[in-house]
């Protein structure tokens, strides 16, 4: 009998022995491909008011400012472009009142009239939640010289990748 308890023993502490080791062993690598991506909120139309004067006299400054969210997930570049404004009721018709200057974050202004855009970078390796500034003016020329009445124009902001 005491043979058999040895024997026993000695059974499950080799069995036991077996299970314990390590018979393979694997590992993965694991991976994901973030594409990027960006957004723009809180852009409202904009209406720009007079800051000095009287509406239709000659010479008035118009200013508007519009405040903007930018939130992307790596580096992108910002271009905001200007259309000309046009008289609501006559868009087709020459109303003195065709251009107005924009910046963003207190940049360089640049008027509608010649094409270009006002245009930021994000930092490189990094992802980005800010509010950005757009402002707008235009002073009016004589009285005669801007047609009484609503002028529309557009800004557009486009994000683009590097």
């Amino acid at each position: 009998m005491k043979k058999s308890l040895i024997s026993l023993a000695f059974a499950m502490t080799s069995a036991s022995s077996v299970f314990a080791a390590n018979i393979n062993n694997e590992s993965a690598n694991v991976s994901m491909d973030v594409a990027l991506y960006a957004s723009i909120t809180g852009l409202d139309d904009i209406v720009m008011t007079t800051t000095n004067g009287v509406e239709g006299n000659g010479s008035i400054h118009y200013t508007a400012s519009e405040d903007f969210n930018l939130e992307s997930n790596g580096q992108v570049v910002v271009s905001v472009v200007g259309s000309t404004m046009n008289h609501a009721s006559l868009p087709e018709a020459d109303t003195g009142y065709s251009n107005f200057f924009y910046s963003v974050d207190g940049g360089t202004a640049v008027n509608t009239n010649t094409q270009g855009s006002a245009q930021f970078t994000t930092a490189s390796n990094s992802t980005h939640n800010s509010v950005h500034n757009l402002s707008l003016t235009r002073t009016t020329g004589t009285i005669s010289g801007v047609l009484a009445g609503e002028h529309r124009g557009t800004l557009s902001i486009t994000v683009s990748g590097l």
